[in-house]
């Protein structure tokens, strides 16, 4: 395991987690999800060409879809009643700036991590099997999930990223 790229790969993850973050504080229905997806395509491209892995748009946006593919239910897991009033006019801007950003960087951090370990392992783009990571990909969404907490507590997060 190469230590310097390894500590590269998770700096861009940091980096498209905070972007996702950013982005949930924008009180527009839909906007948030449009460019979280958008961010966590182009993260998925610099962890490719970090590697030496060839990207494809189309193969990064079904990987990606497929790997978030309970978007739904994780959303309403995750957000709740916050996630359904945030659809409604003036209370929902207020609800939807709590618990965007939070879910934009869990959702960011989880995609990233489980990238990091399949690229980590030798793997490609067309030979990741999201199917297989679902379990890896909830794990480290509530790992993302705790370390957005922190990150508005001010708390230093305690758990570490899984690779194994």
């Amino acid at each position: 395991m190469d230590e310097a790229r390894l500590a590269e790969a998770q700096a861009i993850v940091q980096k498209h987690c905070l972007y996702s973050a950013g982005f949930g504080l924008v009180p527009v229905p839909m906007f948030n999800i449009t460019v979280t997806g958008a961010s966590q395509l182009v993260m998925i491209s610099s962890l490719c060409k970090l590697y030496g892995v060839q990207f494809s748009k189309k193969w990064g946006k079904y990987v990606l879809s497929s790997l978030a593919g309970g978007y739904v239910p994780t959303r309403l897991a995750y957000g709740g009643v916050g996630y359904l009033l945030g659809l409604v006019p003036i209370v929902g801007a207020a609800v939807s700036v709590l618990t965007q950003p939070a879910f934009g960087y869990a959702s960011t951090y989880a995609v990233g991590m489980v990238f990091v370990k399949h690229l980590e392992s030798g793997g490609t783009l067309l030979s990741l099997d999201p199917a297989l990571m679902k379990e890896h990909y909830a794990q480290e969404f509530a790992e993302g999930k705790a370390q957005a907490t922190k990150k508005v507590t001010g708390a230093k997060p305690e758990v570490t990223p899984t690779l194994a």
